[in-house]
């Protein structure tokens, strides 16, 4: 995606300083017309991904497949922030299942004296501050050096869940003894926490809805594709960065906190490289340049094992080769495959009208 894509273009008659004709004003009015158009259409489709999600447990029976599927929507919260920072950012960042695991276990120890809801809250705060750090610190580091410093930074805090045991837990093995409640309603079934993981999956992508209908937007665009430009436009690189960076990894927080809470028992084991590149592979996979790239990752990298669990022993294998041939074959991953069906939907729309017209 470019800049111009988002950018209305330019009259030359308003360029001139003359007043523009009737002919610009139409045309100001059909680009409003288009961009209403899309955002009722996005509207729509949450909607009915919504749908889609509560139709999912009909064809889940026992607690073991809604662990899978509530696994696959914690993976999607956190592809999700992902998406900000690397699709719609473009920041190699390799820090996302540190972070994650940095949320798991912040929320443990706040679960220790208060509820859920206070240690999710104190999860996301806690991801807030350190992301806010690291990329202060890194704040002059180009891209790759970016990625090789928060591929380090993924290890050292992998060594700090393993030796800060004040904080960790014992052996780094920490426990989440609390039930969220809502309204009167428990969540202490797998079947439940599926329910209960739902609205936190569909307020995170309304957040991406309403920052993809902002300045910020245009903006991060502008930086990732053209960031030298940006900078002579007047964008604040760096801020833009910072403020996405850290958005992102707040995501990552709250997914912990709930991978925590419906695990009950977390290990540093959890959140080491493998599962920094299962988020790349949710994201690529899916599509980074979609919002639901994410959803269609996670569901592919949490479902789609157990659908060929013959192949179980080997899904490393599997997914180090389907990452680079997704990135080779498939650039838009599997949500590009929406745009020729897309347009093989419209052409057949077009078709039907055409021959009631001429008959």
């Amino acid at each position: 995606m470019s800049v111009s894509e988002n950018a209305p273009p330019i009259d030359d008659a308003a360029a001139a300083g003359r007043s523009p004709g009737p002919g610009a004003a139409d045309q100001l009015r059909r680009i409003w017309t288009h961009r209403q158009r899309r955002e009722q259409v996005r509207l729509i489709q949450i909607v009915g991904v919504t749908g889609l999600l509560c139709l999912l447990p009909l064809f889940a029976s026992g607690g073991y497949q809604f662990t899978v599927l509530g696994l696959m929507l914690i993976y999607a919260i956190a592809g999700v922030g992902f998406y900000l920072i690397l699709g719609m950012s473009g920041q190699f960042a390799f820090s996302h299942g540190a972070t994650l695991g940095i949320g798991a276990y912040s929320a443990a120890y706040a679960a220790r004296s208060h509820g859920f809801w206070l240690s999710l809250i104190f999860a996301v705060v806690v991801c807030a501050v350190v992301s806010t750090v690291i990329k202060l610190v890194l704040w002059r580091a180009s891209d790759f050096y970016f990625g090789i410093a928060t591929l380090g930074f993924a290890s050292v805090a992998v060594i700090v869940m393993r030796s800060w045991t004040a904080f960790t837990g014992v052996a780094s093995d920490a426990q989440m003894n609390t039930t969220p409640t809502v309204f009167g309603w428990k969540v202490d079934s797998a079947e439940r926490y599926y329910w209960f993981f739902i609205p936190f999956f569909v307020v995170g992508v309304l957040i991406v809805y309403f920052l993809r209908s902002s300045a910020i937007f245009r903006e991060s665009v502008a930086v990732r594709d053209k960031p030298l430009t940006a900078a002579g436009l007047g964008i604040r690189n760096t801020r833009n960065q910072l403020i996405i960076y850290v958005i992102g990894s707040c995501y990552a927080g709250a997914a912990g906190a709930l991978y925590a809470q419906s695990q009950g028992f977390i290990s540093s084991t959890s959140f080491d490289l493998n599962l920094g590149i299962n988020l790349f592979v949710v994201v690529i996979v899916g599509g980074m340049q979609s919002m639901w790239g994410p959803l269609v990752g996670a569901a592919f990298v949490e479902v789609f094992p157990e659908v060929i669990r013959s192949a179980q022993t080997h899904r490393p294998l599997i997914l180090a080769l389907i990452l680079p041939l997704t990135v080779v074959l498939m650039p838009e991953g599997l949500m590009g495959i929406a745009k020729p069906l897309r347009r093989l939907i419209g052409w057949a729309v077009r078709s039907v009208r055409t021959r009631q017209v001429r008959t």
